[in-house]
């Protein structure tokens, strides 16, 4: 989990740069797919990489990752509400959509009652 705790602390000087030149021209920075993610196409460690998006703790690495983030880009958009996780990305706020208790899903629900 503190890979993913540390880039959801971190927030590019790119972004930002991207963010300022947008402003003036008054546009809005968006992220399409926002949150945690994980090298696509991966075959490394990925048990361990799938267990972590399952873990606990992801909950906050989301919310962390959220409240990092919205502080550059205006638009931060989940990709995925449901979704099969493998080696090509564990999407999915959830796997299946009788899933709502999950890390991810509870942390964009809590996300969604502090707006």
């Amino acid at each position: 989990m503190n890979g993913y705790m540390a880039t959801a602390s971190n927030v590019s000087s790119d972004e930002v740069q991207i963010r300022d030149i947008g402003k003036s021209f008054g546009l809005k920075l968006t992220a399409y797919e926002a949150g945690p993610g994980m090298k696509v196409g991966t075959k490394t460690d990925l048990s361990n990489v799938l267990l972590a998006h399952a873990d606990p703790g992801m909950k906050q690495v989301m919310l962390s990752w959220w409240n990092t983030y919205s502080k550059v880009y205006d638009v931060l958009h989940q990709f995925s509400l449901a979704g099969y996780w493998s080696r090509y990305g564990a999407w999915g706020a959830t796997r299946v959509l009788s899933d709502t208790d999950g890390p991810k899903f509870s942390a964009l629900k809590q996300m969604q009652n502090s707006q």
